[in-house]
C-alpha cells in the first residue's frame, strides 16, 4: 500500500494535534492560576477567560464539553485554596517517602501523592 504525501503529512499533522487529558487540565490550572492572581477578575469573568483559551487554543483538537465541570471549579476556586492543596499534596509524598523507606504498609487512607511518595521510597508499587 502506497501512502502519499498528501497522506503522509496529514498523519503527521493529525499526530502532532494529539494532547493528553494530563496536558488539557495542566494548562487549564495553569490559566486559572494567572487570572486568580488579578483581584480584579471574578469567578464568572475567570471563566469566560478559561472558555476563550480553550477554545482559542485546544479547540481544534479537544472537545470542550469534556472541560466544562473543571473550567467551572477552576474558576471558582481561588489560588489560595490550590497553594494549600499543593503543601497537603506534598505533606502527604513527603509522608509516603519516609513511611516506605522505614518498612511501613500503605496507609488505608492513602492519597494519590502519598501512593507516589511511598512508590519513590521504597521503589516499588
Amino acid at each position: 500500500m502506497k501512502i502519499t504525501k498528501r497522506q503522509l503529512r496529514r498523519i503527521i499533522r493529525e499526530s502532532l494535534e494529539q494532547i493528553s487529558h494530563e496536558e488539557v487540565v495542566t494548562y487549564l490550572t495553569d490559566r486559572a492560576q494567572q487570572y486568580h492572581s488579578d483581584r480584579s477578575l471574578v469567578p464568572p469573568a475567570i471563566r469566560t477567560l478559561l472558555m476563550d483559551d480553550f477554545m482559542d487554543d485546544l479547540g481544534h483538537v479537544v472537545s470542550i464539553s469534556d472541560y466544562v465541570d473543571l473550567i467551572d471549579e477552576l474558576s471558582t476556586t481561588s489560588s489560595t485554596d490550590w497553594a494549600a492543596e499543593e503543601l497537603a499534596d506534598e505533606a502527604d509524598y513527603n509522608d509516603g517517602v519516609a513511611d516506605a523507606q522505614d518498612g511501613l504498609p500503605i496507609r488505608k487512607d492513602a492519597s494519590p501523592a502519598y501512593l507516589d511518595g511511598w512508590a519513590e521510597g521504597s521503589g516499588e508499587l
